[in-house]
């Protein structure tokens, strides 16, 4: 999903002087709605061009590139991206942020060890991310008033580690009295806030472009676990599908929970690895 932090993250490696130093050249493009790949690689071609690796008289195969494809969103772009690419010579990289495992794992040839997944903020760091943000600086939740510390929990609890979720939500207890009363509105009505609130849009962003990427069976799938109150364990083998054609019900809930644990749109019980 959106706002797990990897533009950020590509953008610092991008931009540390350790990485600067290792190529010769390098660009980085976010892949806009609508693909246009001529476009994409136009965007390459200019921001490689600006750059002065040339007067070193070095070929173009002895130099090093870093590429970066910012939020792919389909095997399809990615195939039609690199088809473009020549042969860039050792030591060349290209690096792809998506929200999807499966093209990531398409992206690296199916190499695990070539794919870095990003995962939800633990406890202990959610809590430090979301007190510099509301009080801007470090600050332990214990030495709070414990009724604060209660509504500052259940706020972190629905920012499920999410790092957009609690930078954007303790932007905007920023401004607001940092009482319990307060804090507890927002715990009340996080859901109308997200609808009606400016200072929200870029949750609402997210939520919206993950939800709108969804297959329609799977919209329709998504839609019915809302029948389940926050948090429900739902087991997925208690026959809540049905078979169709050849598969069987295990076969298709199979299918439909790891698309959607793949989109991050629903969370395992269970931490998985990959």
């Amino acid at each position: 999903m959106g706002g797990m932090g990897k533009t950020a993250l590509i953008r610092d490696v991008y931009q540390s002087e350790k990485v600067q130093g290792m190529f010769n050249k390098l660009a980085c493009v976010t892949i806009q709605r609508l693909f246009n790949p001529n476009d994409l690689i136009t965007s390459l071609v200019d921001q490689l061009k600006d750059q002065k690796a040339y007067e070193r008289k070095e070929t173009p195969k002895c130099l090093k590139y870093l590429i970066v494809l910012d939020d792919v969103l389909s095997t399809k772009e990615w195939d039609a991206i690199v088809s473009n690419f020549p042969d860039m010579g050792i030591g060349s990289r290209i690096i792809v942020t998506t929200r999807h495992e499966s093209i990531a794992m398409h992206c690296s040839g199916n190499r695990e060890e070539k794919c870095y997944r990003l995962h939800n903020l633990e406890e202990k760091d959610a809590e430090e991310l979301f007190t510099n943000k509301v009080f801007k600086q470090p600050k332990n939740l214990d030495g709070l008033d414990p009724e604060l510390v209660e509504e500052a929990k259940l706020i972190l609890k629905k920012c499920g580690g999410l790092p957009l979720a609690i930078v954007t939500i303790g932007g905007l207890l920023t401004s607001r009295p940092k009482t319990a009363l307060e804090w507890r509105k927002l715990n009340e009505h996080i859901s109308a806030e997200l609808e009606t609130n400016p200072e929200l849009g870029g949750i609402r962003t997210v939520l919206n472009v993950s939800y709108d990427g969804l297959p329609y069976h799977f919209k329709l799938c998504f839609l019915y676990l809302s029948i389940f109150p926050e948090d429900h364990k739902i087991n997925r083998k208690q026959g809540y599908s049905r078979g169709v054609w050849d598969k069987s019900a295990e076969e298709i809930s199979d299918n439909y929970f790891f698309e959607l644990l793949d989109r991050s749109m629903i969370l395992p019980k269970v931490k998985l690895q990959w």
